[in-house]
């Protein structure tokens, strides 16, 4: 894979998000709670999801690995309760040999483009509002604006009851060479629309740090939050072993 990414605290005083990736896997993380440490959440979770990740993961080891470095939140929070409340989304891919495991929770978003059929697919945020999307009662564009857009009811969240977070988790198989993941924390998200995203992302003319440098440029005009991104390109030698199952596709120009 060709990966590139980026993290800027955008006009906050603090950088919440956290970004990371190795060969089996890429996460962006999103800190929630402010005052409540939200950067240290985020940063517990990519490094000890990155530390004890191992080669061709299966979905109910995601779901360890996720509950295990929640485990670990949860664990720094009985060590001082002061920190409780702090919190992370997560949004996450995971190579396997049959193609990509995704797992995310909260209003991180993954993308998955193919620039030369015009098609995308995403994972849909763990919001009211992406609830209201995704059942068509209102349309993206409304959503971008809606009084209730931040509000999101999944995330890793520090807690001395012990409770761990369920991700959501999806597979992708149909990929082939030059077809693009992209990963962002809602920073991105606030500053463009799907649409216009997507028609940077699936632009075949120029390449991927073309594109992450345009998204990161009209986030330092446009985007009040911290905002971070990574993408990748698949190349031959990361999907000859994917089955083609077919995953739920759309068309950007329908969008």
């Amino acid at each position: 894979m060709k990966i590139k990414s980026y993290s800027h605290k955008g006009k906050k005083d603090v950088n919440q998000d956290c970004i990371g990736y190795n060969s089996h896997c890429l996460i962006v993380c999103d800190g929630v709670g402010g005052a409540s440490k939200g950067d240290v959440a985020s940063k517990l979770i990519v490094d000890t999801i990155l530390k004890n990740v191992a080669a061709i993961p299966t979905d109910k080891k995601i779901v360890g690995l996720i509950e295990s470095a929640h485990k670990e939140l949860n664990q720094l929070v009985l060590e001082n309760p002061l920190l409780e409340g702090m919190a992370t989304t997560i949004a996450s891919i995971f190579i396997i040999e049959q193609g990509v495991l995704t797992a995310h929770a909260g209003d991180s978003r993954i993308y998955f483009i193919k620039p030369d059929q015009n098609l995308f697919w995403q994972s849909w945020d763990h919001s009211i509002v992406g609830k209201l999307v995704q059942k068509n009662e209102i349309t993206r564009e409304e959503a971008r604006s809606h009084p209730m857009n931040n509000q999101i009811f999944n995330a890793i969240r520090g807690n001395v009851d012990g409770n761990v977070v369920v991700p959501e988790i999806n597979f992708i198989s149909d990929l082939k060479s030059g077809d693009l993941c992209f990963i962002c924390s809602d920073g991105v998200a606030e500053s463009f629309s799907d649409r216009s995203l997507l028609e940077v992302l699936s632009n075949q003319v120029i390449s991927i740090e073309q594109k992450l440098e345009i998204i990161k440029q009209d986030c330092a005009v446009k985007s009040n939050d911290n905002h971070s991104a990574i993408i990748c390109e698949f190349e031959p030698q990361d999907v000859n072993q994917h089955s083609g199952f077919r995953s739920d596709w759309i068309n950007i120009s329908t969008i």
